[in-house]
């Protein structure tokens, strides 16, 4: 559960590193870097439930906070971060203090900042359509202050070390035998030749790539396993951040007119080419397939069930950039691209999935949500979990109060309400 998770793994170590960083027992670079990953959790957290308790975590009364309050304050503490970190790259770039328990840059602040002012843009354009003009400020302030350019810059939480890290998703496909490809990403990759697939997926017996469609209303395990599957080992490195995005924000951040350092094109066509350097490709394929006129297939369910669930192709949108289109095409491309690139970190394509609408995906076959989620806007955020319920019910009737005050779409706690950024007037 995402918010146990939060608040049982990062919250308690973040808390035990406060303590000892007021008593000078850690420098503050080390807490530099223990407010990234904070700050990287907490937003995850937020964007799933919306309200949660931060401020006062440690402390007998922590009560919810507003999404509001919180993105705030979490922008505060990566803005105070990064000021630690840009010294600290500038000044004692060679410093490797964490090299030994850094799983992801092995105590390199270069790095480090890079990735702060990442999140800082991520974060940014998270909240483009409820506080516009902040999000101006603090997206051309992080590519100031430099964000990720390079596919070696990108963020993967890998073993290094003394760290063993072991990759969750292979235990829940290969041990469960539980996760397949989507028919939603099975449409784009597939009508696109993307070569980025054999990186993503293994191949079916027939050689081919094949997905599931969601919500099914019943379903025998037996008749999807022979579906595709992730390509993920146990060694895997977990994605975190990788630089594509970085440029794929800066494409809507310059689509928008911000400064950006670039174009729209430039940074798409960037986006893509550090996709497939990320996965292992070349530049040039990159450039091949960033001219391609190619458009997302219908989906063919090729599934051992009865019961075929085939669908329309979802879009028409290819990854040839048309600088002639309008705003809302770019954005589709853009997103589309983003969306592929960012795989298999689910959560933060499922978030901007909400906040622009794209990339068109496929509904689910079966509502079960009695009315509480629109079938075509999917579901907006997850219900509190039943531990809060059972031990802080209080709060959470405050926090679901809170919820409803910063909703476009105020319908208590349940999937059918949208976070206080997801205010898109197009949706």
């Amino acid at each position: 559960m995402p918010f146990s998770v939060a608040f049982t793994n990062v919250m308690p170590a973040w808390l035990n590193l406060k303590y000892a960083y007021q008593n000078g027992q850690v420098t503050d670079d080390v807490f530099a870097v223990a407010e990234v990953i904070k700050v990287m959790a907490l937003q995850r957290t937020t964007d799933i439930y919306g309200p949660i308790p931060v401020s006062n975590f440690g402390q007998t009364e922590n009560p919810y906070e507003s999404q509001e309050t919180v993105y705030k304050n979490l922008l505060t503490d990566l803005n105070a971060a990064i000021v630690v970190l840009k010294e600290y790259a500038a000044n004692a770039a060679d410093a490797r203090p964490l090299q030994k328990v850094d799983a992801v840059y092995q105590g390199d602040y270069t790095k480090w900042l890079k990735l702060a002012n990442s999140v800082k843009l991520r974060m940014a354009m998270r909240i483009r359509f409820v506080e516009p003009a902040l999000a101006r400020t603090y997206a051309e302030e992080a590519v100031r202050d430099g964000v990720m350019t390079a596919s070696d810059d990108g963020a993967w939480l890998k073993s290094s070390g003394s760290v063993q890290v072991y990759n969750p998703l292979e235990e829940v496909w290969n041990a469960y035998n539980d996760t397949r490809m989507g028919a939603t990403i099975d449409a784009y990759m597939n009508g696109y030749a993307d070569p980025r697939l054999p990186a993503y997926f293994k191949t079916c017996e027939d050689g081919k790539y094949h997905g599931v469609r969601s919500g099914l209303s019943s379903m025998l395990k037996a008749d999807y396993t022979g579906l595709s599957v992730p390509n993920v080992a146990k060694d895997t490195p977990v994605v975190w951040f990788l630089a594509s995005e970085a440029a794929f924000l800066r494409a809507e951040g310059a689509m928008l007119g911000w400064d950006m350092g670039g174009d729209d094109e430039s940074f798409y066509k960037t986006g893509i080419e550090l996709s497939f350097l990320e996965r292992g490709l070349t530049a040039a394929a990159a450039a091949t397939y960033a001219e391609s006129a190619s458009e997302p297939q219908a989906f063919e369910d090729a599934s051992a069930a009865s019961t075929k669930y085939n669908a329309s192709k979802p879009s028409s949108v290819s990854p040839k950039w048309n600088a002639g289109a309008g705003d809302e095409e770019k954005l589709e491309r853009i997103i589309t691209q983003k969306w592929i690139a960012m795989f298999p970190n689910g959560q933060e394509a499922w978030s901007e999935f909400r906040r622009t609408g794209y990339p068109r995906i496929l509904p689910v076959l079966v509502n079960n949500s009695g009315g509480k989620i629109s079938t075509s806007k999917q579901i907006r955020r997850l219900n509190y979990p039943s531990t809060e319920y059972s031990t802080n019910a209080e709060a959470v009737a405050t926090a679901t109060h809170t919820l409803n005050s910063e909703s476009s779409n105020p319908t208590g706690d349940n999937g059918g309400t949208s976070v206080w950024w997801d205010k898109n007037p197009r949706l």
